[in-house]
């Protein structure tokens, strides 16, 4: 007998089956065999019987169904629990059904062949226990099952489970037989999968601890499933943590864990939420990161090339030491030059300098190439560039420097009158200019239609430390 869906529903060895919502009125009718019913058990909204050969199933009680479950075979309990029937049966073999009983598979886990009496659920666990023998196993699903011995046999007549506890009683006087249960461990406390999941990269997940009331807690197993399809397993062990490869187009992934202990026991799941994979490729810009070098006189012009594997429209950004060089949208492929002119690179102090080129596509995905360079401009010169032009011959000038050339350093300033030529004739007034003289001109000669004064200022570092430059440059000349 059992009660179960506000009832109480028994069956025969007869055949017939007697229902009652009271326990004391009873509807009484014959089950679709005339066979023995041997065990009944309640689950997924039915009530089972077992008979040899299969079983009857009912909605309600009174209206039953017969299904085959290995044809002949002698069944004499069943058990219910997790969404899984179980028989037990002769021949050392159990059916397990994870329907509503209509189609069974047949199980041998005991080689002798010897009748599995009776079977119970409890705490997560089927056991069942053989009749004359010290014989009995235990399941987690139903399916598979784990041998034990017990202390005594016997004609074994009943189990239950209760008060942590699975008790058989058999035929010999006083015989009452107990085993512990083990119970499962607590699910973990949450599980954390960050919100940005990105095709083509690694992800973290984490999740919290789980308890165990026997305190044999042995580790935890995390699955996941892509998109619709089935969960399977990707770590098993003591850590809380797991970090994942996201394979580039997946369209959603889901992770679930669940603590186990040493026994065997499992907890049931934490689940996350289902994440979406942003499936977008960061664009690549070329070369490597690291020095490109010393330069003293000029900067080298740098190539690099900007791709994206989606073809997104590219934003590229050109940075100094932090300070925005330039931004622009790269023609993806084709090659790029990052340079200074001649007057950005004066601005430029000496010393170690960083450069940052970063490729954004419109998802915000990033790429980064980072060059260091080092300025080590000891000598600096520069004229004119167009020469001031002169009605007549020069023949005198006076040119003023400001700027600073300490201890070690070498200032050398030189003017010509015949600047048009195509070799002019340069002349060294750097004592007069120190001493703030003017210069006659030396040279009296042209090649060019014209004359023309220029004025060519050096200044070369040396051994000398600290600032060193040329603030400006003036004069005049008749």
């Amino acid at each position: 007998m059992i009660f179960a869906a506000g009832k109480f529903v028994a069956v025969s060895s007869t055949g017939k089956f007697a229902v009652s919502t009271d326990g004391k009125t009873y509807t009484i009718g014959s089950l679709p065999t005339t066979g023995s019913y041997t065990g009944i058990a309640y689950g997924n909204g039915k009530f089972v019987a077992c008979v040899r050969g299969g079983v009857a199933v009912s909605a309600n009680g009174q209206n039953w169904s017969y299904y085959a479950a290995g044809d002949g075979k002698y069944w004499q309990d069943i058990a219910f629990q997790d969404g899984v029937f179980v028989l037990s049966g002769q021949a050392g073999e159990i059916a397990y059904s994870t329907n509503d009983g209509a189609t069974w598979t047949i199980k041998k886990i005991e080689s002798t062949g010897m009748t599995l009496s009776v079977v119970t659920a409890g705490n997560g666990i089927f056991v069942v226990v053989a009749s004359n023998s010290t014989f009995c196993a235990w399941s987690r699903d139903g399916v598979n099952w784990t041998a034990m011995t017990m202390a005594y046999s016997s004609r074994m007549r009943g189990i239950a489970y209760g008060d942590s506890m699975f008790v058989v009683v058999g035929d010999d006087p006083g015989l009452s037989l107990y085993a512990t249960s083990n119970s499962p461990p607590t699910a973990p406390n949450g599980i954390t999968v960050p919100t940005t999941v990105e095709g083509g990269k690694t992800l973290a997940i984490s999740w919290g601890a789980a308890t165990d009331p026997d305190k044999n807690l042995a580790g935890y197993r995390l699955e996941r499933k892509v998109d619709t399809g089935e969960w399977a397993q990707i770590y098993q062990g003591t850590l809380q943590t797991f970090t994942d490869t996201i394979t580039f187009g997946w369209g959603t992934v889901t992770y679930r864990v669940k603590a186990y202990d040493q026994d065997g026991a499992e907890s049931g799941y934490t689940t996350s939420p289902a994440r979406t994979v942003a499936n977008n490729r960061a664009p690549t810009i070329s070369g490597s990161d690291g020095s490109i070098g010393t330069f003293s006189a000029s900067f080298t012009a740098q190539s690099y090339t900007v791709n994206d594997a989606d073809s997104d429209a590219v934003t590229v950004v050109e940075t100094l030491d932090g300070a925005q060089l330039r931004s622009y949208k790269p023609t993806l492929g084709q090659a790029n030059s990052l340079t200074f002119t001649a007057d950005a690179w004066r601005n430029i102090r000496n010393g170690t300098h960083t450069l940052v080129i970063t490729a954004t596509d419109p998802k915000g995905a990033k790429a980064v190439r980072t060059w260091t360079f080092i300025k080590a401009q000891n000598t600096l010169t520069f004229t004119l560039s167009t020469p001031l032009p002169a009605d007549s011959q020069p023949l005198r000038c006076i040119v003023t420097v400001l700027g600073a050339w300490p201890t070690g350093s070498t200032l050398k300033v030189e003017v010509c009158n015949n600047a048009n030529d195509s070799a002019p004739t340069w002349e060294d007034i750097t004592s007069k200019v120190l001493a703030r003289q003017k210069h006659y001109f030396a040279n009296s000669k042209k090649t060019a239609a014209a004359w023309a004064v220029n004025v060519r200022v050096t200044l070369t570092r040396g051994s000398a430390s600290g600032d060193c430059y040329i603030e400006s440059v003036s004069g005049n000349f008749a």
